[in-house]
């Protein structure tokens, strides 16, 4: 069932930033933390507005104090490309010469490209389109940098209706908004959800990839396995190999377990 999302007031809560794991997502690594920075000459500022820094997958240095002479023995983790900024370190110039990433490990500007909240560009979504919560009370934002928080989402629901999406330069798509400013992290959501049975389709049937790209066509009619379910391009899409093997549920039969 889908559903559009609606606040409630006794649900609203106000809470401290969060970093999130996943594959690209901004992400905070633990270490035993250092002492903090004590380079008189630096100007520490914490960072209020949504920012990253990428690395490029590279294995970057890692420092506990924000002069960056205190190596911590750890490098960012290669898989990974996008970190969040949880503060600065500006020299009297005030050129940033280093940025924390949280709980004083730090890494030195020349190693990284940063990204600010104001880089985050939006576009609409396609007409239908829907995310998927898993029934969990994900938190919802004010700002498209989701560093307002205003809210969970019901856990009565999975289904909720998209109608833009932030992107940033280097991270891509970073937030969804629900409607009427009420933004979710792309790391608290999913574009797609289990699903299972079959679908009985002809042949010269379209098929897409999971960006609704035309791939080719069923050659051979019959029932195929269902895998996942999506929205793509605002219409409800069944798989039935892998990502580049959809079908819009419209064009079957669709029997589900």
């Amino acid at each position: 069932m889908r559903k559009r999302i609606k606040l409630l007031a006794g649900l609203l809560v106000v809470f401290g930033l969060a970093l999130t794991t996943g594959v690209t997502s901004p992400k905070t690594f633990v270490f035993a933390a250092g002492t903090d920075a004590t380079a008189s000459s630096l100007t520490i500022t914490t960072q209020k507005e949504w920012a990253a820094v990428h690395t490029n997958s590279e294995p970057v240095p890692v420092y506990t104090d924000a002069a960056t002479t205190k190596p911590s023995g750890v490098n960012l983790t290669t898989p990974y490309s996008t970190w969040r900024i949880t503060r600065t370190a500006a020299g009297t110039s005030g050129k940033v010469v280093a940025y924390d990433l949280g709980s004083n490990q730090w890494v030195k500007a020349a190693d990284v490209t940063p990204s600010y909240g104001s880089n985050l560009t939006v576009s609409d979504m396609p007409q239908g389109s829907v995310v998927y919560s898993d029934f969990k009370d994900v938190t919802v934002y004010s700002d498209m940098q989701a560093t307002k928080p205003v809210g969970k989402l019901s856990t009565s629901y999975d289904e909720w209706t998209a109608t833009q999406v932030a992107n940033d330069n280097y991270y891509g798509a970073f937030t969804y908004n629900l409607g009427n400013s009420q933004w979710v992290k792309v790391s608290d959501i999913s574009l797609t959800k289990p699903a299972s049975g079959v679908i009985v389709v002809n042949a010269g049937t379209s098929v897409f990839d999971s960006v609704g790209k035309y791939t080719g066509t069923i050659t051979d009619p019959g029932a195929y396995k269902v895998f996942n379910v999506s929205y793509i391009n605002g219409k409800q899409s069944l798989q039935v190999g892998d990502f580049y093997q959809w079908v819009a549920a419209s064009d079957g039969a669709y029997y589900p377990d």
